[in-house]
């Protein structure tokens, strides 16, 4: 051990310390105003020195661990580091976040102001005899026995519960029921030990009351929520929150609204009249809405557990998100009432296989269907538009767009192969093809447009300088009658975009200049294509005898090592055919 002595201070340090703080201390009997020269680690000691009423904490002071009883009558703290420590009433770090690490020991009629932290830290009010504490302001987290062996913890339970101001440091266990005293203001934060797993009902006033607590130490079964605020808007926004909480943590099974502006049916929570749905509990399946509902809130089934949901020919009106995030919905069938499906309504259900959209349909808006497992379903005539990214990131190959409706920029997903419209719209042809951007993902090369009797093959990638011209010739070909068909393999931002483009072309009508383009890099994209094992592809290129009778030979290694056996089979065809030797080879 090594001794220093400054000021009518003596530290003691480890003998091999290289931190600089200091295991033991010892403070000469009179001294008011300690100068701390060194940090402290002595967070166990039994020692007290009630005579400091004041510390002042010197630059290159980085950590103090300490016992609230060490110096229990400090009522000043000075940091000459403001960056590392705070001045005032209380020792408070600034070091990974701002904590409360020491009230030090106020007396019994002393009020506690808890400064702006953002955390509480272990034993911080321990030996504290005090219960009057001021929580003005929110804090994030209390660490794990903040409170042990505080006068806080020696109050009785109340309605099974013990509060520290705002925060809530302790729950009865032997209780079922446990009510917040939340009326006028919400708990703004929870001691890290309170676990609430085993109580069977929560009553509560302030759905944010709950946002601070560690999830992972559980939820009641059954929360019952008696609002202080009847404002119907206000009261809709509240139960929005409760229940999303109860949803991120999957504990809540039940929960109970007790208010004479709404009812609680089943799991679902309805304005009085049964006419707008404001939430739902996270556990309903299959759900049918009865008749007579007219509106469904925001997020109202937001990550809920649906599987398959039927609305009713009443309802109207349908809010942004209103089902998003349910990953278990299947299938969901609208009624007639319906003319808009906003945003992000079912964007994420990443099970959604089937919808049956109703005839009175009109808009479909941004991303309502986005990463979703549609891979097919029926527009209806009379639909006017379908906005940006709707359908993105489906497994949906192929549509067929009424003649009513116009398309709002980029609509389907990389997936998308086929698009039939019933009518000529300028729309169309951006959401098939777009300018080409790095952060652009690439499924397939080439979309087929089928517009008005006449049949286009487009790059899905067009290079940026080209676009301009690309639309005025794609819309320029799709309108003029007397053209049967027009090459765009040309306007393809990449080699692959145009190959596929020249031979989709070349298959469809014998385009002269994608014949000759494929032809002149035949070797390179039979090569790409069987090493890429693209099997489809590779076979209608072979076909069309693009391939020199030079090149075929060494194609069979690439064919054997990927075991293609119909490309080699080609392959071998027209080896054969072809005169190139007296030998003959077989698969």
């Amino acid at each position: 051990m090594r001794k220093e002595t400054k000021n009518g201070v003596t530290y003691t340090f480890e003998a091999d310390d290289l931190t600089g703080e200091a295991v033991d201390i010892e403070v000469q009997p009179g001294i008011e105003c300690l100068i701390l020269q060194y940090g402290l680690n002595m967070p166990e000691s039994e020692k007290s020195f009630p005579d400091v009423k004041c510390l002042t904490i010197k630059k290159g002071v980085l950590s103090i661990e300490i016992p609230n009883n060490l110096f229990p009558n400090v009522k000043r703290v000075v940091s000459e580091d403001i960056r590392i420590f705070e001045s005032g009433r209380y020792l408070v770090s600034e070091i990974g976040g701002r904590t409360l690490k020491n009230v030090f020991c106020p007396a019994e009629d002393e009020l506690i102001e808890v400064p702006d932290v953002y955390y509480i830290g272990t034993n911080a009010f321990k030996g504290c005899k005090s219960i009057k504490i001021s929580t003005r302001r929110y804090v994030s987290s209390c660490n794990e026995n903040a409170f042990a062996g505080s006068a806080f913890m020696e109050q009785p339970f109340i309605f099974g519960v013990k509060m520290a101001g705002r925060i809530l440091i302790d729950v009865d266990p032997t209780v079922e029921e446990v009510v917040f005293p939340d009326e006028e203001e919400q708990i703004f934060t929870f001691a890290r030990e309170v676990d609430l797993k085993n109580v069977k009902n929560l009553v509560l006033h302030n759905a944010d009351s709950l946002a601070g607590l560690l999830y992972d130490k559980g939820l009641p079964q059954k929360v019952t929520f008696i609002p202080s605020n009847n404002n119907l808007e206000d009261l809709k926004y509240e139960i929005r929150q409760l229940v999303s909480i109860s949803r991120n943590a999957e504990y809540i099974k039940e929960i109970e609204v007790i208010s004479p502006y709404v009812k609680c049916v089943n799991g679902i929570i309805y304005t009085s009249d049964m006419k707008t749905i404001i939430a739902s509990t996270m556990y309903q399946t299959d759900v049918v809405i009865p008749e007579g509902v007219e509106n469904i809130g925001h997020e109202a089934f937001v990550d809920c557990h649906l599987t398959a949901i039927k609305l009713p020919d009443s309802l109207k009106n349908i809010e942004k998100e209103a089902f998003k995030n349910c990953k278990n919905l299947r299938r969901v069938e609208f009624g007639t009432g319906v003319t808009e499906i906003p945003n992000s309504t079912f964007e994420h259900c990443v099970n959604l296989k089937k919808v049956i959209l109703p005839s009175s349909l009109e808009k479909i808006c941004n991303d309502a269907f986005r990463n979703t497992n549609l891979s097919s379903i029926k527009l209806t005539e009379g639909l006017k538009e379908i906005k940006y990214r709707a359908f993105d990131d489906t497994p949906m190959q192929e549509i067929v767009i009424p003649s009513t409706a116009s398309l709002s920029g980029c609509v389907f997903g990389e997936n998308m192969k086929h698009i039939t419209a019933l009518q000529y719209n300028e729309s169309l042809i951006t959401s098939c093809s777009r300018e080409y951007e790095p952060r652009c993902s690439i499924a397939s090369y080439v979309i087929r447009l089928d517009c008005g009797g006449k049949t286009a093959y487009l790059p899905k990638y067009i290079k940026p300088s080209l676009y301009r011209e690309f639309l005025k010739t794609v819309s320029f070909f799709l309108q003029n009658f007397r053209q049967e068909y027009c090459e765009f393999w040309e306007y393809g931002y990449s080699a692959k975009g145009k190959e596929y483009a020249a031979l989709a072309e070349y298959l469809a009508f014998g385009g002269e200049t994608a014949k000759v383009y494929l032809k002149k890099n035949s070797k390179r994209i039979i090569t790409r294509l069987l090493e890429e094992k693209d099997e489809e592809n590779a076979a209608a290129f072979l076909k069309a005898g693009f391939v020199s009778k030079i090149t075929l030979k060494t194609l069979l290694t690439i064919a054997e090592k990927n075991d293609m056996m119909t490309i080699k089979s080609y392959i071998l065809s027209q080896i054969n055919e072809s005169g190139i030797t007296k030998q003959k080879f077989y698969i």
